[in-house]
């Protein structure tokens, strides 16, 4: 859905804005990885919003094609929500936060909603969503993720009749990611 020119661009962005970072983190999922995506560091990049913001803007027209109503934005209260806070002068649609300690930023309608979160690891945060969002009859069936890290989340959102769009993956961003050799050399 997102063409390999904008892949290349935005992973030439992501290394400019310096947002992988290297070490040992603990995931919102509750696993650890030696290497996070920092992606408020893109948000705060003004070319990085310049190129993504209209691609959203495409992309979640392509996906309305098929619907009779325009999509609503769900996200989390984290990176989720600044990813669309980033994009929304480009998008401008409705949105709602799920609010992680329980509760929502404003009343959910029966209506279609498009889930948007900044990195999926297990996909937990977009499943809260999902989960939210249906119990108060709205209707989700499509997330969209910046950065996939390839941890599961797409076949756990598969399970929950949710599918899973990126704009990249881990597999893009791959060049900027620690290797075997780094580890030698620093442990």
């Amino acid at each position: 859905m997102f063409d390999k020119t904008l892949e290349i661009k935005l992973v030439d962005l992501i290394e400019q804005s310096k947002a992988v970072e290297v070490g040992i983190f603990k995931l919102r999922s509750g696993g650890e990885s030696n290497w996070i995506f920092n992606a408020e560091k893109c948000f705060a990049n003004p070319d990085f919003v310049k190129l993504i913001g209209p691609q959203m803007a495409e992309f979640i027209e392509n996906l309305e094609r098929d619907a009779s109503q325009k999509f609503a934005i769900a996200t989390v209260d984290s990176g989720g929500t600044k990813f669309y806070k980033s994009v929304y002068p480009f998008v401008r649609r409705p949105y709602v936060v799920v609010w992680k300690k329980g509760g929502v930023s404003r009343p959910i309608e029966k209506r279609r909603y498009l889930v948007c979160e900044d990195v999926v690891s297990e996909s937990s945060s977009v499943r809260k969503v999902v989960d939210v969002i249906r119990a108060y009859g709205g209707l989700v069936n499509e997330a969209v993720t910046l950065l996939d890290r390839l941890l599961g989340g797409r076949e756990n959102l598969q399970r929950a009749d949710v599918k899973l769009y990126s704009i990249l993956t881990k597999n893009e961003i791959r060049k900027l990611l620690p290797t075997d050799e780094f580890y030698k050399k620093v442990l």
